[in-house]
C-alpha cells in the first residue's frame, strides 16, 4: 500500500448488483469506504496520523535496490501530493470547458504510454480520480458523459490537505 518509487493503480468504487450485494456480510454492502480512490487516500491519512511511531511495511520492495525501504508518514505524504498533483492536472484541463472521458485521458497522459491496451489502464485511472472530483463536488458528469468543472474546483484540496496535517 505503501510501496517505494511506486503507486499502486487506483481502483475505482465498487458497485455490486443486487445479486451479489444481497449475499455479502453488511460490512461490505457498502463499498464506498473499501474501494475507490478516496478510500486509498484516506488509508494513506491513517498512516500519516500514526505518527512515526510505527513503521508500516511495503507489501513487496520490502529490500530493493541493496537496501531495505521502511517507509511511512513521509512517503504517505509524497502519495498523497502525487495524486494531488494529478487532481490539478485534470481540473485545469476542464477549466472552461467540458470533456468525456477519452478526452481527459488523452489530456492528461503522452500518446505513448496509451498505446494498445494502456489507454483502458489509463482511463481506469482517471475514472478514480474523476470519482474523487465528483465526491468533492468539483466536477459534475452529466447523462451523456460530459465532464464539467463546478465551482472553483478547489474542494479536493481542503480533503487532501485535512489528511496531509490531521491535527
Amino acid at each position: 500500500h505503501i510501496l517505494p518509487e511506486i503507486t499502486p493503480h487506483p481502483t475505482s468504487k465498487m458497485v455490486f448488483r443486487d445479486a451479489i450485494s444481497k449475499n455479502l456480510p453488511e460490512f461490505l454492502k457498502d463499498p464506498s469506504g473499501l474501494y475507490g480512490l478516496g478510500a486509498y487516500l484516506n488509508s494513506l491519512g491513517r498512516v500519516i496520523e500514526l505518527g512515526d511511531s510505527y513503521t508500516v511495511l511495503p507489501a513487496h520492495r520490502l529490500y530493493n535496490k541493496s537496501h531495505f525501504n521502511w517507509h511511512g508518514v513521509e512517503r504517505a505524504g509524497d502519495i498523497l501530493k502525487h495524486h494531488e498533483k494529478r487532481l490539478d492536472q485534470m481540473l485545469k484541463k476542464l477549466q472552461g470547458k467540458t470533456s468525456t472521458l477519452e478526452e481527459t485521458t488523452k489530456g492528461i497522459f503522452e500518446r505513448s504510454k496509451l498505446l494498445g491496451s494502456n489507454l483502458y489502464a489509463a482511463m481506469s485511472e482517471i475514472v478514480a480520480h474523476l470519482e474523487l472530483l465528483e465526491d468533492t463536488e468539483d466536477i459534475l458528469i452529466d447523462e451523456s458523459g460530459q465532464i464539467s468543472m463546478q465551482g472553483d474546483g478547489t474542494n479536493y484540496k481542503n480533503y487532501i490537505s485535512t489528511l496531509l496535517d490531521p491535527k
